[in-house]
């Protein structure tokens, strides 16, 4: 529940410096159009998501709902992750070669990009996964030797009741088809979170924004209090919440950069904010 008052004008003196924000992975393609016609994961079918980003920075990192078939001949599956300029048919930002667990069940799996992405605000670009060659599985007496063989589990809205909300929602027994390919971008960036004692489940999103964005806490808090100032210090909005985990909000301020201040009991957040 949102309670407005008036709220005492504080002076925020904040040090500025990059860090790790998980941006909100907007406008998912499906599966048509992302550079792919298979569904499952091996050497010969290779998969892509394509996702609008949240925010501007270096890209380090992503997740994905991953799982691979048993296996007597190896215990990992070798694969690599790419990210695109736009479609798969762009240009190749970074690369990275990672592992999952033969007989591993679907589970989040953390991909860490050595050579970080470079992305933009509201620009377009593409997750693709990849086996490596070479690895092969012993299936039975009548087929025989195949590669190994996983998945990047898809979740659907619609069927399952779920959606993309924040970046975060995820149905682990939710396999239709079609679907969108689930995943998590972390991104570290000058814009976004300067301070969080919330937890890694605070997100910010969407920034840069046109006015309208929300604050997910990660859990639900019983009393919340914001308040917002821009870079002169001058607090002009202020406003409480209770019993709330996602706060939906709106800037109602020129162009221009801005900080929310996020406080409950002792935690406190501070969010550098960009306004378009």
């Amino acid at each position: 529940m949102k309670k407005s008052r008036n709220y005492l004008t504080i002076t925020l003196s904040l040090l500025l410096m990059n860090s790790n924000a998980q941006t909100l992975d907007v406008d998912f393609t499906g599966i048509t159009g992302n550079c792919m016609s298979y569904t499952g994961l091996s050497e010969t079918q290779t998969l892509a998501q394509s996702f609008t980003a949240g925010i501007s920075g270096n890209l380090t990192s992503v997740k994905a709902g991953l799982s691979a078939r048993v296996c007597t001949e190896t215990n990992i599956m070798n694969c690599t992750a790419k990210i695109y300029d736009g479609t798969c048919t762009g240009t190749v930002l970074t690369t990275e070669n990672f592992t999952i667990p033969t007989g591993s069940a679907l589970s989040m799996y953390q991909i860490n990009f050595s050579t970080p992405a470079n992305i933009t605000s509201g620009q377009v670009y593409t997750l693709e996964l990849s086996v490596l060659p070479g690895q092969n599985c012993y299936i039975d007496p009548f087929t025989g030797m195949e590669p190994v063989f996983g998945g990047w589990h898809l979740e659907n809205s619609l069927n399952c009741g779920g959606e993309y909300a924040s970046g975060t929602a995820f149905d682990p027994g939710c396999l239709p088809y079609p679907g969108d390919y689930y995943i998590q971008t972390y991104v570290i960036s000058t814009l976004g979170i300067i301070e969080n004692d919330f937890g890694g489940g605070f997100l910010v999103y969407p920034n840069p924004t046109n006015g309208i964005f929300s604050i997910d806490l990660g859990s639900v808090y019983e009393s919340v209090e914001i308040s917002i100032s821009d870079i002169t210090g001058r607090t002009f909005s202020s406003m409480s919440f209770d019993n709330e985990k996602t706060l939906k909000l709106y800037l109602n301020e020129p162009t221009g950069v801005y900080f929310v201040n996020v406080t409950s009991g002792e935690k406190r957040a501070v969010i550098r904010l960009l306004k378009n």
